[in-house]
């Protein structure tokens, strides 16, 4: 079998690293280096202390160097403030009485104790740790992190975009952006693409090799990064998607358009990386749904079998070429996909929520799923792309008609376990162990795990009063759990953490860390978002994550902006 690159030999969850550099994979795959730490030859270790010759000179920070060290310039200008002490009083100035006053000895400890009493006055320079920023009014809908701690984050701006150099004013009434900053928070690379209407990006991933691919959705005819995107179909005013793949400096490889192909309308959820080390090629999946008849590539065309279907579309990450395509149905009702996942292996896990029944199609083995008493229902699904065959399905939800559940988001560990988000109504059964979970208010988060074939380990939830929504779930090298979503005008219940439960007032985001086993050790709760937007999260050695707010909240340490009237984005790292 062939392997992978020979800078980066190592497969891991869909990527390719070296084990012996790789911060987030050292040693084995899977085994992050905590912050401050590097991998060096499988190993993480950290930062040798600077020796007694080489620690900085303290000085105050309007003279020190932007790095924080200290230069000779640095110590002149102290020098300079230290009057018969250093150069501005040097010895051939002194007066021939001041030497008799002064012995040699004397004169030489004096300028011995200079850089001693400099020292004493530098106060000690903290590594920047946490932070937020907040460039203008929109919305972060996508958030990834590489093994060098570089943020990359897309979603939209509808009036301006400003942070350090970066001044972009949006051409439409929002357009898409896409963003890397370094691991202090410092804007490095921008790309910014639009028309006169609302365009959109809503979900990124890294393939490991330099790649950086990116979806989302617009209007008419957008110019981007050098390239234009065109509409498919032949009317302007439908929304079609898109994908582009970039370098990491955001540069523009190729981008493509597709779906509007006679009266449908589509939404794009997510898209993730393979490599197939066989092929020696990145394999991209897209999951979004569809309704009407949508144009995939110049051949290939789809009519949805009910209202809204979903679609699964395989692309060759080099080309941008149309490889496969599958859809889930029900005939008259709704199929959605919101969350995908891929294992080691290469095999895709895909959750949503569908209406009676569900039938997977464009297949070898097809798959029929079936709900509950005819309402809607969640549903997670395991595919083998390799083989195009279904490997199993699993519905689940509560048996009232009124009810509607919705799978939102998932991941896969090494081993193949399977743990799943998303947002439940009423009792709920999880398998055929009876795990039962009860809503507090309109509807609650739920987190479950299921081992590789699909059956439940164990279910839990962050339960309200109010409608709490959900929309990401990744996890760390540690089996820790996080979890971003909303909740609002409540009490927060079920967390296991020994604490008060505490009242909040109007909608808040929250950020919650569950342990392997499912109990909820620690959370965060950040007052005022907007309850109807979904974010980003994404784990290295610290927590990323994106959203839009109203008001100024305090997310890493100081408020952010106003926002009064008009949402603003925000991107932040916290500590996990």
């Amino acid at each position: 079998m062939a392997t992978c690159p020979k800078a980066t030999p190592s497969p891991c969850f869909g990527g390719c690293f070296d084990l012996q550099t790789a911060n987030r994979h050292c040693g084995k795959c899977g085994h992050a280096c905590a912050f401050g730490e590097s991998c060096v030859k499988g190993r993480c270790l950290g930062q040798e202390p600077p020796t007694p010759e080489k620690q900085p000179v303290e000085v105050p920070w309007e003279d020190s160097g932007q790095d924080g060290g200290t230069t000779d310039a640095t110590i002149e200008k102290i020098a300079e403030r230290i009057p018969e002490r250093v150069e501005e009083s040097p010895m051939e100035q002194i007066p021939d009485a001041s030497l008799e006053q002064l012995p040699e000895e004397s004169i030489r400890e004096q300028r011995e104790q200079v850089p001693e009493q400099i020292q004493e006055k530098i106060p000690e320079k903290k590594p920047v740790e946490t932070w937020a920023i907040s460039p203008g009014t929109g919305a972060t809908k996508g958030i990834e992190v590489d093994g060098s701690g570089n943020v990359f984050a897309v979603g939209y701006f509808s009036d301006s975009f400003i942070s350090g150099t970066i001044r972009q004013k949006s051409k439409g009434l929002g357009d898409l952006f896409v963003v890397k900053l370094d691991a202090k928070g410092s804007v490095t690379h921008f790309l910014a693409c639009g028309g006169t209407e609302q365009d959109l990006a809503v979900d990124l991933t890294l393939d490991g090799q330099g790649g950086v691919y990116v979806v989302g959705y617009f209007h008419g005819k957008i110019a981007c990064g050098g390239k234009t995107l065109l509409p498919t179909g032949k009317d302007p005013k439908q929304r079609d998607l898109f994908v582009l793949k970039l370098d990491t400096q955001l540069r523009v490889v190729w981008a493509k358009s597709f779906g509007n192909a006679a009266s449908s309308a589509e939404t794009i959820q997510r898209i993730r990386t393979y490599y197939d080390t066989s092929k020696k090629k990145t394999l991209l999946y897209l999951l979004g749904t569809f309704s009407g008849t949508a144009l995939f590539s110049p051949q290939i065309s789809r009519k949805a079998a009910g209202k809204t279907d979903t679609f699964l579309l395989q692309m060759d990450g080099g080309t941008g070429a149309v490889l496969a395509l599958n859809t889930l149905g029900s005939f008259v009702r709704s199929t959605r996909g919101y969350g995908l996942a891929l294992d080691a292996k290469g095999m895709v896990y895909i959750t949503g929520a569908f209406n009676t029944i569900l039938q997977a199609r464009d297949v070898k083995k097809p798959l029929t799923l079936k709900s509950s008493h005819g309402n809607i229902n969640i549903f997670l699904i395991k595919y083998d792309p390799f083989q195009k065959a279904y490997i199993w399905g699993k519905s689940f939800g509560s048996i009232s008609a009124l009810h509607h559940e919705e799978g939102q988001s998932l991941v896969v560990n090494a081993k193949g376990e399977i743990y799943l988000t998303g947002f439940i109504k009423a009792t709920n059964t999880f398998g055929s162990t009876a795990l039962k979970i009860k809503s507090q208010g309109i509807r609650d988060i739920f987190v479950a795990k299921l081992n590789a074939s699909g059956s439940f380990v164990w279910a839990t939830s962050i339960r309200g009063s109010s409608q709490d929504k959900v929309s990401h779930l990744v996890y760390d090298a540690n089996g820790n759990l996080y979890v971003l979503g909303s909740i609002g005008n409540t009490k927060l219940l079920s967390f296991e953490i020994g604490r008060k439960t505490p009242t909040i007032k109007g909608s808040h985001t929250i950020l919650a860390k569950l342990d392997a086993k499912g109990s909820i050790t620690s959370y965060s709760v950040y007052p005022k978002p907007l309850t109807t937007t979904r974010g980003g999260l994404a784990i290295g050695k610290w927590l990323y994550f994106g959203n839009q707010y109203l008001g100024s909240p305090n997310i890493a340490g100081k408020p952010l902006p106003l926002g009064q009237t008009t949402a603003r984005i925000f991107i932040a790292k916290v500590k996990p």
